[in-house]
């Protein structure tokens, strides 16, 4: 867990802010750990502390990282830390099937499918959303017509002027 770490631990991190990042960082700081009664629905109240981390690249700082956790998520999401490496392995692989997953060209079809269904059934369901789809697709139409009459009016115009 993590309350086992000290000024001086690795820590391991998987930072998904611009790609998929692993790096090892060395815990710069940590702050006595502190109790929450508030946030505690049973009689055990949590306790957190903070961190501070400086890694090759960066420094973070990581606020109320409970001491009972293996891995803890920061950044909705994108930074995720574990005192061990073995804790972030299903983490990796879980990212990794979802990746190939979501370009699989099946599941692309399928989900363009599950899209136009849903759109056609949302239509049946509600008239103001097939109101608003009808007059979202006269505009596009217009939008074309106007786009290939400008196109047509720039070469009558270049024709008239290289006469």
């Amino acid at each position: 867990m993590l309350s086992a770490i000290h000024q001086g631990s690795l820590v391991y991190i998987i930072d998904k802010t611009k790609g998929i990042k692993f790096k090892i960082g060395e815990v710069v700081n940590k702050t006595e750990p502190k109790l929450d009664f508030q946030s505690s629905m049973n009689l055990n109240p949590i306790g957190y502390f903070d961190l501070n981390v400086k890694t090759d690249s960066d420094n973070y700082e990581f606020k109320r990282v409970s001491g009972d956790a293996v891995t803890v998520n920061y950044n909705q999401g994108n930074v995720i830390i574990s005192e061990t490496k073995e804790a972030l392995v299903p983490i990796i692989e879980t990212i990794l099937h979802n990746s190939k997953q979501a370009t699989d060209e099946d599941y692309i079809k399928l989900n363009k499918q599950n899209i136009e269904d849903c759109d056609i059934i949302l239509k049946q369901l509600n008239p103001i959303y097939a109101k608003e789809q009808e007059r979202d697709g006269e505009i596009q139409d217009l939008k074309a017509k106007v786009a290939g009459i400008d196109d047509k009016l720039d070469k009558l115009f270049n024709l008239i002027n290289n006469k």
